[in-house]
């Protein structure tokens, strides 16, 4: 297992996703190895991070649910609560083999394509767990990066997305947000992870009480890569969505129109974030 994350590793970032394909014997013999050294920090996290390599190819993710990969993580993440660097480690995992089949990193996921099984599979174990992550590692930045990564796939079903506003994540969300301003890839992973809830009416409040519009406001301004800035008006877009508190109108004085141009005159050699950002601006206009 140390020799496929190593060789995974020192690969050219351009070849990462050339993963492997294992059998399920392959699978169930880590799962194995898991439980057998369930009190070993150190053996979940290799294993966790093999389990996450080996699922970036969607052939060994959709086989992970039936050989006990996700009962096995969500064991090691209940064993490691207390654990920053095994947490991170676990998380990652648990982000590449709870994607859904047709999933691309960094892109919005199509609701009619692809498979949810994993993540239905991670209800009612994982979810819970990773709440009270959200709640008791706010002063572990990158322990909330790989939480709000995870959100993001986790809230495509229906229900835990429910379960995500009635437990107040989004407000947990928004204060890392204000506590971390400088760290990116938290501010990045927490900017994504609105995407997916912000346009149900019932996150409106939260969205509101804490600050959302200011917050996202600032990062696209503080954060210019082409990611962030498209992450950043799409989430505008989401929190824009079935508005009647005046989330729209705060965008209209924060200057949203005008972070947004800057964002499509930076970057108009892409099309889908020239695209976003059009759609964004139709909502700004809607009056």
């Amino acid at each position: 297992m140390i020799e496929v994350f190593d060789e995974e590793q020192i690969k050219d970032v351009q070849l990462l996703f050339n993963t492997p394909v294992v059998n399920c014997a392959f699978l169930v013999a880590i799962v194995r190895v898991m439980k057998s050294q369930e009190k070993q920090s150190w053996v979940q996290k290799i294993c966790c991070k093999v389990l996450g390599i080996l699922a970036i190819h969607e052939n060994n993710r959709l086989n992970m649910p039936e050989c006990g990969c996700v009962e096995a993580m969500a064991t090691a993440l209940q064993n490691n609560l207390d654990n920053p660097d095994a947490l991170s480690s676990i998380l990652w995992g648990l982000v590449t083999t709870g994607r859904p089949l047709g999933g691309v990193e960094g892109e919005i996921f199509s609701q009619s394509t692809g498979s949810r099984s994993t993540l239905k599979a991670m209800r009612y174990q994982i979810v819970p767990l990773v709440f009270e992550i959200s709640r008791t590692h706010q002063e572990h930045p990158d322990v909330l990066s790989k939480v709000f990564w995870l959100l993001v796939n986790l809230a495509l079903v229906p229900d835990i997305k429910e379960r995500m506003i009635e437990e107040e994540v989004i407000k947990n969300v928004l204060h890392c947000m204000k506590k971390w301003p400088d760290h990116e890839e938290m501010q990045y992973r927490a900017c994504f992870a609105l995407i997916n809830v912000s346009a149900k009416v019932s996150a409106k409040s939260q969205l509101y009480a804490h600050d959302a519009v200011d917050l996202v406001l600032r990062a696209i301004v503080k954060f210019p890569s082409k990611r962030f800035q498209k992450c950043c008006v799409s989430a505008m877009r989401s929190i824009m969505v079935n508005d009647v508190i005046g989330l729209t109108d705060m965008f209209r004085n924060g200057g949203a129109h005008l972070h947004i141009q800057n964002a499509m005159d930076r970057f108009s050699d892409d099309p889908d974030l020239i695209l976003c950002a059009n759609k964004t601006l139709e909502a700004l206009d809607m009056l």
